[in-house]
């Protein structure tokens, strides 16, 4: 009983995904407008590229982390009772 209620479940999931994939162009062409760009400039915007190299430090962090953790041996064992 309870595997068909999962099947019944996935397969509703996966309806709802294609009705949302499918609609979402249609939506999105309903929604045009004419939009002029912007005249002004930005000030201050030697503030957000200063903050560039923090980004890149966490990237090499996260690669560095995940060349660590792809490593590692496996060789812990469980501590279970």
């Amino acid at each position: 009983m309870k595997g068909e209620a999962d099947v019944v479940f996935k397969g509703l999931i996966a309806a709802t995904a294609a009705v949302a994939l499918a609609a979402t162009p249609a939506i999105a062409a309903g929604n045009t407008a004419n939009i002029a760009p912007a005249s002004e400039t930005v000030s201050g915007s030697e503030q957000m590229s200063s903050s560039g190299w923090i980004i890149a430090a966490f990237a090499i962090l996260a690669v560095i982390g995940g060349v660590v953790a792809a490593a590692s041996n496996g060789d812990d064992a469980p501590v279970s009772p």
